[in-house]
């Protein structure tokens, strides 16, 4: 997608065609040398209707790894949005019953706390 459509602005050839319609607000606009490539931030924008994500690594595959995580992660995230429900993954036993001893924590004394605590990380 054009970023005059993500940002509603409008690309401009000229000076003379500028004019507050056609423009956006960004409150940081700054240029970075990443490496050997210049790349050219825009932050702060009001309303944005996208983010770019910069993935950088010492090669090729661990690039690849990241990038599929995080087209992953966002498909995730856009199939609760559609289906409006989220299916429990892996860990959420873990994270139940970890949210569950936690409030039996300060009752367990003696030497049982040791293990107590010991379980509940295992969780």
């Amino acid at each position: 997608m054009p970023s005059e459509e993500i940002w509603k602005g409008v690309a401009q050839n000229f000076v003379n065609d500028l004019s507050p319609e056609v423009l956006i607000y960004a409150g940081l606009i700054y240029e970075q040398t990443l490496g050997e490539e210049k790349y050219t931030f825009v932050e702060e924008v009001k309303n944005p209707k996208s983010v770019t994500i910069l993935v950088k690594g010492p090669n090729f595959h661990i690039i690849t790894q990241i990038n599929d995580a995080i087209r992953d992660g966002l498909r995730v995230v856009k199939n609760a949005i559609e289906d409006k429900y989220i299916v429990p993954g892996v860990g959420a036993f873990q994270v139940r019953i970890s949210a569950y001893l936690n409030k039996f924590k300060s009752s367990v004394k003696g030497g049982s706390s040791w293990e107590f605590k010991h379980l509940q990380m295992q969780c």
